[in-house]
């Protein structure tokens, strides 16, 4: 099965979303969180995440 036949698949099916918001909100703040603290550049910013 090839990801081709898929691509589009939301257009035929209304049940399928458009977009992966879904998949991608529960990792928005952990993000968010590595970004403000510039990517763990600093031992502070780890230790705090962990």
């Amino acid at each position: 099965m090839t990801v081709e036949k898929h691509l589009l698949l939301f257009l035929a099916d209304e049940t399928v979303p458009p977009t992966n918001h879904s998949s991608e909100h529960p990792l928005h703040w952990s993000v968010v969180f590595r970004k403000v603290t510039h990517g763990f550049c600093f031992d502070w910013g780890a230790e705090l995440f962990a």
